[in-house]
């Protein structure tokens, strides 16, 4: 038997002005607690689809999370890019799948340069104080999560053999 990497649809898009593809590929290794022996590489097993993109006041963002958190029982991802009051740009979002009941599946991250770092896994009560800090104005983006459809595109041995003696 052949293995190889999952494959993903060559159109996923992760249309983010914060994040980069390989910051979303770790987002999905957390998503499914994957360890360094199983990690996604390149291809992963979610659509990240863009839903907002705002700036905005601090509080007017944190409100923003909240009714869209409240309102939402799909899973989603949200970014907040800020300053704080020493002008240090700081990134910091989660992940929420409520599954319709409070205890739903969450955790929160904090992103230093291209790795994510101090996440925090099924913590309840998220409330992201550090935007409460910032200095002017917040870039937020949330992006609802999909599972993606994957394919294997190499054939076992069998496959190939059999194609092998039909020719």
């Amino acid at each position: 038997m052949l293995k190889s990497l999952p494959r993903v649809s060559k159109s996923t898009n992760f249309n983010s002005k914060i994040l980069s593809k390989e910051q979303f590929v770790i987002i999905a290794n957390l998503i499914d607690k994957k360890d360094d022996e199983s990690a996604y590489i390149i291809n992963i097993p979610y659509n990240f689809k863009l839903d907002y993109r705002l700036k905005c006041d601090a509080a007017t963002g944190l409100i923003f999370f909240k009714q869209y958190k409240r309102n939402n029982n799909s899973p989603f991802v949200i970014l907040f890019n800020f300053r704080d009051k020493n002008s240090k740009e700081h990134c910091i979002g989660g992940y929420f799948h409520n599954n319709g009941d409070k205890n739903g599946k969450h955790f929160t991250f904090r992103i230093g340069g291209m790795n994510i770092v101090n996440f925090v896994i099924d913590e309840i009560g998220v409330d992201f104080c550090g935007v409460r800090n910032s200095e002017g104005e917040v870039s937020l983006e949330i992006f609802r999560v999909k599972k993606a459809t994957i394919t294997n595109t190499l054939k076992s041995k069998d496959e190939v053999s059999l194609i092998h003696k039909d020719q």
